[in-house]
């Protein structure tokens, strides 16, 4: 038996001291709280003008190459296992789940959720729909961000036009948030977008001058010399020949005048490499901002192989934590689905399947073990491999004939194909 310090004040220990309400920078003109940022607030804008960013078609670019990086990866849900092993009922479960998703388009689903780091948070909507003896996921709405808040207590809140200020409180079980990088300041989450603000701004400002600067240098410069002495008339007939010259590239002047066409290079009157350096360093931000890094959204006019293969393990990185805040969002759906149907019960689990096959290198150390006469149980076979029990047959190896022992200790090579037919394995 533990016994309590008794010089220990219980009371402090377990009540809350830091909360906003007694805090120095905490303001209560709204039930929601402000959202915190530093961009925005320096602006005075809402997030909504984020979506505006998305115009830029560097930015654009980087976004979608962040994304694709996981739009393109499969995915399965397993059951839930209560001391490495399933239950019925979690089979069962995790079956009804799966055929919920069957309905749902998982690719446009991902796509939303895979913006979260851009705009901090993304609001998941469950649509439940009754059935005979579960209650299933009819739909899955991503909604926009900037139609919640959060209160005091980090709760989020729908901001209905009903209660603008306070914001309509969520029903257990109905809503799911994903989010980039929320702390307790800031429970709306880290926007990527945000930061990217004033890089796409001076980038505009940039371009604009240089449209100007090359409308004015760009095009070659005709500077007529007239005779000392002419008159009006002649000095304006000589423009209006110029004038011609220039639009038509044609034009008839006296013999005693001349011509002289200056510039054409597109650097007469300043560098418009000054520009095209501004261009490329605003993007290289947006790039680091987005990506992480900038050679896998630029053609590298500096640097070597090895930092390209540094560059690309950073996005790599950077999508993998995509994957794992969707694995995240995706489970807790499942956790969801399993407290209304079946508590108590364990949640199904989400994971992503690797292109390069890392069951393979299990497959080859279960079939070496096989040969040497290690038996694996059905559960071991479903958790590791993927398969449902009526995809396995277990089998007595004393009942099968030499060609039939050797095509089930190399089944496990197999158990990727499910085109395969029937697998059998030693029991």
């Amino acid at each position: 038996m533990v016994n309590l310090n008794t010089s220990l004040d219980i009371g402090s220990l377990t009540g809350e001291i830091g909360t906003r309400n007694d805090a120095y920078d905490f303001s209560e003109l709204m039930d929601l709280l402000p959202d915190p940022d530093p961009v925005l607030q320096k602006r005075g804008d809402g997030a909504e003008i984020l979506d505006s960013l998305t115009a830029d078609g560097h930015l654009l670019s980087v976004m979608q190459t962040r994304k694709v990086g996981s739009l393109k990866k499969k995915h399965k849900w397993q059951p839930g296992v209560v001391n490495g092993k399933t239950t019925p009922y979690s089979e069962h479960l995790c079956a009804q789940l799966k055929a919920d998703f069957d309905n749902i388009n998982t690719h446009d689903l991902f796509s939303a959720l895979l913006d979260t780091p851009f705009y901090g948070m993304t609001p998941l909507e469950i649509v439940w729909s009754p059935g005979n003896s579960l209650i299933h996921i009819r739909e899955l709405r991503p909604l926009p961000h900037r139609w919640f808040g959060f209160d005091e207590q980090n709760d989020p809140k729908f901001i209905n036009r009903d209660n603008l200020w306070g914001g309509e409180t969520l029903p257990r079980y109905k809503f799911v948030f994903a989010r980039h990088g929320p702390t307790y300041d800031n429970p709306y989450g880290l926007r990527l977008l945000s930061r990217c603000f004033w890089p796409i701004l001076f980038k505009k400002g940039g371009l604009k001058f240089w449209v100007t600067f090359t409308e004015k240098y760009g095009m070659p410069f005709f500077l007529g010399k007239y005779n000392q002495g002419a008159t009006e008339d002649k000095k304006m007939e000589m423009l209006t020949a110029l004038g011609k010259m220039v639009q038509d590239a044609v034009s008839v002047i006296p013999d005693n005048n001349a011509v002289e066409m200056l510039g054409g290079s597109g650097k007469t009157g300043g560098s418009y490499l000054t520009y095209s350096r501004l261009i490329e360093a605003m993007n290289a931000e947006i790039s680091k901002v987005i990506m992480g890094q900038t050679l896998t959204a630029e053609v590298a006019k500096r640097g070597s192989l090895a930092a390209s293969k540094v560059h690309e393990n950073v996005l790599r990185t950077y999508q993998q934590a995509d994957r794992k805040m969707i694995k995240t969002v995706m489970e807790k759906i499942a956790d969801n689905y399993t407290k209304v149907n079946a508590p108590g019960t364990p949640s199904p689990v989400f994971t992503w399947i690797d292109s390069e096959d890392p069951q393979k290198e299990f497959a080859e150390r279960d079939s070496t073990l096989m040969k040497s006469g290690v038996k694996f149980s059905l559960s071991y076979l479903m958790r590791r491999y993927g398969y449902n029990k009526d995809e396995i047959e277990l089998v007595d190896q004393g009942s099968l004939d030499h060609q039939e022992k050797e095509a089930s200790v190399i089944c496990p090579l197999l158990l990727n194909d499910k085109k395969a037919g029937l697998v059998t394995f030693a029991e």
